[in-house]
């Protein structure tokens, strides 16, 4: 008896791919050392929406926004301004 479950496709033709505050700032920052780690997740988008184009999918760009004192900005596990302790937005 087979129990795996087939794998998930994507139907292209029904789908677009959401880029969240992907910003200029954050994929090539001025520190060299902070740039070279980031290289691989630049390159690594630069790959992903090359194929995304490739089969004409849409892709939508969004960017958070929030309240002008920042009451609703919550920092998240996996936001990198955690180590600072000041919301992205703020930067």
């Amino acid at each position: 008896m087979n129990t795996t479950a087939p794998p998930d496709r994507i139907d292209a033709s029904r789908a677009a791919l959401i880029v969240y505050d992907a910003c200029r700032r954050a994929l090539t920052p001025a520190d060299p050392a902070r740039r070279a780690a980031m290289r691989p997740v630049l390159d690594a988008w630069v790959a992903l929406m090359g194929a995304c184009r490739a089969r004409a999918m849409p892709i939508i760009y969004t960017t958070p926004v929030s309240r002008a004192d920042g009451s609703d900005v919550v920092l998240l596990p996996t936001d990198l301004s955690v180590q600072t302790g000041t919301p992205s937005l703020t930067n």
